[in-house]
């Protein structure tokens, strides 16, 4: 018969409560080993799934320029790319054209990220004075250099605000100024840039009043040099279509002839002599060509 005294019940709670513990410590440490196992197999999976020395590039890019893309939307956009031209080549039985757009869909990455950095580049160029501006008015309500970068972070417009971003954080996470700076000129290697970034570096060793003096000079220079950078263009413009229009002179002049005056011209072209002369005056025009836009080209006029 059962002992049920009082001794006996106590004994058998006793047995229960180190039971259950000891099954729930032993449940616990198998949780935990088996979390630790699943931890350490999946580090070994993502090392085994380096990044190619292209994406890593590409990221680069992307974080640089504050782009909206992703190296995934980017690649899967290049992927139809070229599956898209083989399939129009062959329904259209053009494949070896074809494999031209194919070389475009592999570096359409790169492609369009240099394109939105340009295009970033040169709105960030014309913002640049108007954001000396709003820097040298915080400056001189008394505010320092670091807050006005996070004004501008906060309240300029886009390229302008992701760039002053970069710098307030840069230095607020332990990188000096001149390093942020230099950093910021690496990604936007301008002379204008430059200009800021030297006269920021010796801004921050002086007196708030040499700094907002500073800031006046650069920006008076910077809307100068914008200024004349301007005439220069239209300058450039002209005689890059003069260039044009002197090059393609020759090329209409023949096509018309060809087209109006056949019998005239094609006893020249049909002859050994006419088909040399043609080919060598085809060759120097475009020599000629290459000549005036290098000599009109902007880096051979003015350096900036």
């Amino acid at each position: 018969m059962l002992d049920f005294s009082a001794s006996t019940i106590g004994f058998m709670f006793a047995l229960s409560v180190v039971l259950i513990v000891t099954w729930k410590y032993f449940s616990s440490e198998k949780k935990r080993e088996n979390f630790l196992s699943n931890r350490i197999r999946d580090f070994h999976a993502e090392e085994n799934l380096k990044k190619s020395a292209r994406q890593e590039k590409i990221e680069k890019k992307i974080s640089d320029i504050g782009s909206k893309y992703t190296y995934q939307s980017l690649m899967q956009k290049s992927i139809m790319i070229m599956l898209g031209s083989l399939v129009l080549g062959y329904a259209l039985d053009i494949l070896p054209l074809s494999l031209l757009f194919v070389v475009a869909g592999y570096k359409f990455p790169e492609l369009m990220l240099t394109f939105e950095k340009d295009r970033m580049d040169k709105e960030f160029e014309k913002q640049l004075p108007d954001s000396i501006e709003q820097l040298l008015a915080i400056i001189r309500s008394g505010l320092t250099p670091l807050q006005g970068y996070q004004v501008l972070s906060e309240e300029a417009s886009f390229p302008t605000n992701h760039e002053f971003a970069r710098i307030h954080n840069d230095i607020q996470t332990g990188a000096s100024q001149e390093k942020a700076l230099t950093d910021f000129y690496e990604r936007h290697p301008i002379n204008d840039i430059k200009l800021f970034m030297t006269g920021m570096i010796i801004a921050a060793e002086a007196t708030p009043q040499v700094a907002i003096n500073t800031l006046i000079t650069i920006s008076d220079t910077i809307r100068t040099r914008a200024s004349q950078k301007k005439s220069a263009k239209s300058a450039i413009m002209q005689g890059k279509y003069a260039a044009i229009i002197l090059s393609l002179a020759p090329v209409v002049a023949l096509a018309v002839m060809l087209t109006f005056m056949p019998n005239y011209i094609g006893p020249f072209i049909d002859s050994f002599m006419g088909k040399i002369l043609i080919v060598v005056a085809l060759i120097l025009d475009g020599i000629g060509y290459m000549i005036a836009s290098k000599i009109t080209a902007s880096s051979s006029i003015v350096k900036y």
